[in-house]
């Protein structure tokens, strides 16, 4: 059996999963930003948490992660936000 692989594997993402969906008090999206072949499934620990309402993306792109979070740099306003500054006193 290769690392990474089988039952003991799995069941530890389900725990994952069904433990994250228990301790939710508030609804908030999370990111698991992994290295390339470090989690041979990422889709089953992510459809496990997603079925019991953690809203997760697991991803090994940065800029997928990004998006899907909706982060955008501090000195960026969302399009359509025309802000004006406050005059100064």
């Amino acid at each position: 059996m290769k690392p990474g692989k089988g039952d003991l594997f799995d069941r530890a993402r389900f725990n994952l999963a069904e433990f994250l969906a228990a301790e939710q008090t508030v609804r908030i999206q999370r990111a698991v930003l992994k290295s390339e072949g470090q989690v041979p499934d990422d889709r089953f620990f992510e459809n496990a948490a997603v079925n019991r309402g953690v809203m997760v993306k697991v991803s090994n792109d940065l800029k997928e992660v990004v998006k899907w979070l909706e982060i955008r740099p501090a000195n960026k306003a969302p399009a359509g936000d025309h802000q004006t500054p406050a005059p100064k006193p």
